[in-house]
């Protein structure tokens, strides 16, 4: 059920990013809540920037790593249970498509989402760079760590 998130999420963050692309400059940045900015901003690295001068990289390893998530999670669905680990894959991977279909058919990611706030208001980010964050906040919860039995001696020792 929760794979169904994967397409809706990611078509948001699109709408999303189109709606923002449409305005025109002079009506951005609007300011909502008095802390949240929109305005459009064209990130052509990773996150902050990084590695901008790499363009190949900076298009290719997402596909990389979501294919490696899409192969995980796609393990993962026909078995019982996991079921905040898939969800975790599912925003994850929601996130991460929205970001490549930006890089391959824009050559750039669009973010459009800044906080206005002293020390974050130079992040800027989108909706699918929250699924991501979200994600893989989650994704430990989802992971039920074993615990090793201690046999117990079941025979008293008398000496």
């Amino acid at each position: 059920m929760s794979v169904i998130l994967i397409p809706i999420l990611s078509c948001l963050d699109l709408i999303l990013k189109y709606a923002v692309g449409s305005f025109d400059d002079k009506d951005l940045p609007r300011t909502f809540a008095k802390k949240i900015e929109i305005d459009k901003f064209h990130n052509n690295g990773f996150p902050f920037g990084n590695m901008k001068e790499n363009q190949k990289a900076v298009k290719y390893v997402p596909v990389l790593i979501t294919s490696v998530l899409v192969g995980f999670l796609s393990f993962l669905l026909p078995k019982k249970g996991n079921k905040i680990k898939k969800l975790s894959l599912c925003l994850i991977i929601a996130g991460a498509l929205s970001n490549i279909f930006d890089r391959f058919t824009r050559g750039y990611v669009v973010d459009y989402i800044r906080i206005k706030v002293k020390g974050l208001d130079k992040v800027i980010f989108n909706l699918g760079d929250i699924f991501i964050l979200v994600g893989s906040l989650m994704m430990p919860f989802g992971t039920k760590k074993k615990i090793k039995e201690i046999p117990v001696d079941t025979k008293a020792t008398e000496e």
